[in-house]
């Protein structure tokens, strides 16, 4: 980006500050970074010395406003275009056409995208692959991995592979209030950010 500093355009899209924190933490508990149980308190209490302090800096991750304010610095105004997901979801279409116009693409006829608030698999072809044989070759690869001799620790790993994943817990006002007040800098920033696109 810095030998073509001339050539680049920036899309940033953002959303709620407290959702992409703990989105992230959502994510770290998923994939086994996270142990603490509890994102209200994992926020506060910051990262976790045990694992990578960045991915679990949940306060860190969710100061994109700050980050935003580098990239401003650094590239042309006109060279980067600021959407918030709520604009997205509302209107998809006039933030597809924004978006075009920025990167001044012409206007192409793309199709109306509705998003998957359910998260459940839409297709039937996906769908059909789930419930084939795929546990079975897994299974498969875990035994030549592994052998004979760690037949049973790869059958744990295979079955914990296949755990479900931790549901969401929604924030109570309460924990969202008190961290959206932490986050009140970073709101400021997104606000005067968002005021030069208007």
């Amino acid at each position: 980006m810095k030998k073509n500093k001339d050539e680049v355009k920036i899309v940033i899209l953002t959303r709620d500050l407290v959702d992409i924190a703990y989105g992230f933490y959502m994510q770290n508990v998923n994939h086994f970074r996270e142990e603490r149980k509890n994102f209200y308190d994992a926020f506060f209490e910051g990262p976790d010395e045990r694992e990578n302090t960045l991915l679990t800096d949940y306060k860190k991750i969710a100061s994109i406003g700050s980050e935003i304010k580098k990239w401003m610095a650094r590239y042309p105004i006109e060279d980067i275009l600021v959407i918030d997901n709520k604009e997205l979801r509302e209107d998809n279409e006039k933030v597809i056409e924004k978006v075009l116009n920025f990167l001044e693409i012409e206007n192409v006829n793309l199709p109306s995208v509705v998003a998957n608030e359910s998260f459940s698999v839409k297709t039937k072809l996906i769908a059909s692959i789930m419930r084939s044989r795929y546990s079975v070759v897994v299974g498969n690869q875990l035994k030549k991995i592994f052998g004979r001799n760690n037949l049973e620790w790869a059958i744990s790993l295979k079955k914990s592979l296949y755990l479900k994943k931790s549901k969401r817990k929604d924030l109570s006002d309460f924990e969202r209030n008190k961290i959206r007040t932490e986050l009140q800098s970073e709101y400021l920033i997104l606000d005067e950010i968002r005021s030069v696109y208007e």
